[in-house]
This record gives structure tokens, sequence and C-alpha cells, in this order.
């Protein structure tokens, strides 16, 4: 098993030890706990050494991984100093994800072919306050564009679809009921 899973495991067991406010949570008990859960997922005997815990805790404290766990000690005993703290519910700033995210679509512009991208840029352009290049916005409606009102061809689509069904229009005569698929569904979508 590799050495970073029998790591991730530990972090895990660790986390979940801290979480729970019901018991002291000691080395001793961290050790036992680790060795269970190593035992429950790779079937290793071999248990988890009180140095291995240690060092686990100073990672899990520190900002190597980026989670600057909030553990204090007392009296030999560990606890998170905020009981809704978790490693894994440390988060981005949402602004900050959105704007990795807009950099991100700007870097691949040239290899996405969603014509909505432009669109999608706008929005994330007046979320984040971040200006996007003019080459990366939609384009100045033309006077036609202005007399559709936005449909972007999806009401010729679905005529060209029902067409492809031979639906009947007559009012005698009752029509199958329409069952749209989603391949076309997708790539009227994805146009």
């Amino acid at each position: 098993m590799p050495v970073n899973l029998n790591a991730l495991i530990r972090y895990k067991t660790i986390d979940l030890c801290l979480r729970n406010t019901a018991v002291l949570v000691d080395v001793d008990y961290l050790i036992k706990q680790c060795s269970e859960a190593l035992y429950d997922s790779t079937g290793n005997k071999s248990g988890v050494s009180e140095r291995t815990i240690r060092n686990d805790i100073r990672i899990l404290r520190s900002d190597i991984l980026g989670f600057n766990a909030p553990i204090i000690v007392k009296d030999g005993v560990y606890r998170y100093t905020d009981n809704d703290y978790s490693i894994f519910k440390t988060s981005f700033s949402e602004i900050e994800l959105l704007m990795e995210i807009q950099e991100l679509l700007v870097e691949e512009f040239h290899n996405i072919t969603n014509k909505n991208l432009p669109i999608l840029l706008e929005r994330l352009s007046s979320i984040t306050k971040k200006n996007v290049l003019p080459e990366f916005l939609p384009k100045p409606p033309t006077t036609f564009d202005k007399r559709i009102g936005g449909f972007d061809n999806y009401s010729t689509d679905l005529d060209k679809y029902l067409r492809a069904q031979n639906v009947k229009k007559s009012f005698w005569i009752k029509p199958k009921p329409i069952v749209l698929k989603w391949g076309f569904v997708f790539r009227v979508i994805i146009k």
C-alpha cells in the first residue's frame, strides 16, 4: 500500500478523533484508532508509532498541506480549538475559486468550442470584478439579433427535430406524443 495513502487514512482518522468531543484524545488513543483504521483499510497489522502520530499532528497544524488545523494540546489531550473544524471543511473563498475558474477559462478560451463561453466570462467578470479583455466577451448584438430576442436558434433546432419526427398537425388525427431524446437535448445545449 502506498505510504501517502496510509498518511491520508491517518489524517482522516485523526480528524475524526479530534472532532469527537465526547472522548479525551491522547497520543495512545490516536495510535490505537489509526492502527485500527489502517488494518481495516489495508490489512496492515504493523500499527502506527507515536513518532508517526506526532509528525502527522505537526503536519496538520502546519501550512505544508494547507490545513493549518487549530489543534491544541492540554495535559496530553488533543482537540480542535474550533469544535466545527474539520480538515475536510477547509474551504477556498468562493470569490477566489471563481477568479481561478475565470482565469482558466480565459487561458483555454480558444480550445473550448461552447458558444456560451463569452457570456459565462462576462458574468464571472461582473461577479469577481476582474476585467476580461474584450476579445473574450460577447460581441454586441446586431439589429437582427435584437429583433429575434436571443433565441439562439433553439426554436429552429426544435422545429427541425419535430419535422424529423413527422409530427402531424392535423386537427382530426391524434398526434403521437413527442419524446425528446437526450442526444437532441445535449446537441442543443452544447452548440
